[in-house]
């Protein structure tokens, strides 16, 4: 936690990455998390975590707990639920305001647009997972997922600047 507050306060750290499958812990894990949560409350910063629906360390359902228990940290479930659980993690986001959705490997533009349509464009963010991922590859999944050119702009940059107050 101290190297943490020193990023914030004395760096100004805009948004923070928790990878729970990479070191092994439950992202609803409250007593490791609260702290860190309850840090990037206070200071306005949003959580991108890794989020395949394969690992039981990264669930929709656990998103939903961390997010309902913070609604005041925007919470960006990454892959938005990977292959198994994209549908349960599009409803979590529908239904959850600070809940947000990530399209890194996300393999299916069709899971993309549904995400858009049901979710909201103002819920999905275009992620790449770069430099492992292929950024022109996000790119045209996005442009093939989401037609309509303010929803894709929301999509491919206007949400991120917003979450992360550039705006």
């Amino acid at each position: 936690m101290k190297e943490f507050d020193r990023c914030v306060d004395e760096l100004h750290l805009q948004g923070l990455k928790l990878h729970p499958f990479l070191h092994s812990y439950p992202i609803d894990s409250h007593p490791l998390l609260d702290p860190i949560f309850e840090k990037c409350a206070k200071a306005d910063i949003p959580i991108l975590c890794h989020g395949e629906g394969d690992c039981a360390f990264t669930t929709p359902a656990q998103f939903a707990e961390m997010a309902n228990s913070f609604s005041d940290v925007n919470l960006i479930m990454s892959h938005m639920g990977f292959w198994q659980l994209t549908d349960i993690a599009i409803e979590k986001a529908k239904k959850i305001e600070n809940l947000y959705l990530d399209t890194a490997m996300v393999s299916d533009p069709n899971v993309i647009h549904d995400a858009v349509d049901k979710a909201g464009a103002n819920k999905v963010l275009m992620g790449t997972d770069t430099p492992g991922g292929s950024l022109s590859l996000e790119l045209t999944k996005i442009t093939m997922a989401v037609t309509d050119r303010e929803k894709r702009a929301l999509v491919t940059g206007g949400n991120m600047a917003h979450l992360l107050r550039i705006d």
